[in-house]
């Protein structure tokens, strides 16, 4: 989120959030991390902060599609592509998958406590779900140095060796 934005969810949801937000980076996104400590009710605060975001990132999505060639690979990186239903505006979907206990830990790891992590894991498209759109998949249940080895596989399929 730019500056302009990041002041806009920040008045929605407080100074916390502006706090945290990295506002000098035109294409920062904050981290869903970061609503932890908001106590509204999870549904209605979603909802507000998807209202308040997601009309944002798609305007900032087609001013990015518009300056690219049209033989470009654009990577996008959408965390709620399956939520919103979004996969069939892709020519590709590269789902990173990892079991949910990994997740879980992972989140505990990031100074969540174990049921925000089951929450917000419960509040996201199913391990099913994602895997159903996915058109490449990629484990991410060992180390960083085995999923950049597949990152680099991906790559190399789908744009060959340049």
């Amino acid at each position: 989120l730019g500056v302009q934005r990041a002041h806009f969810v920040g008045h929605s949801f407080g100074t916390l959030i502006c706090q945290h937000i990295a506002v000098s980076r035109p294409e920062c996104v904050a981290s869903l991390a970061l609503f932890g400590p908001i106590r509204e009710p999870a549904e209605a605060a979603r909802e507000r902060l998807n209202a308040i975001t997601h009309p944002r990132i798609a305007a900032r999505t087609a001013d990015l599609l518009r300056n690219i060639p049209d033989d470009a690979v654009f990577v996008h990186d959408v965390p709620l592509l399956v939520e919103v239903g979004l996969q069939d505006a892709y020519d590709m979907v590269l789902v990173v998958d990892a079991p949910d206990e990994v997740r879980v830990q992972r989140l505990l790891e990031r100074g969540l406590d174990e049921p925000d992590a089951r929450a917000r894991i419960a509040a996201q498209a199913t391990r099913e779900q994602r895997l159903a759109v996915a058109d490449v998949v990629l484990d991410n249940s060992g180390s960083l140095d085995d999923l950049k080895k597949q990152v680099e596989r991906a790559w190399t399929t789908i744009v060959g060796d340049e």
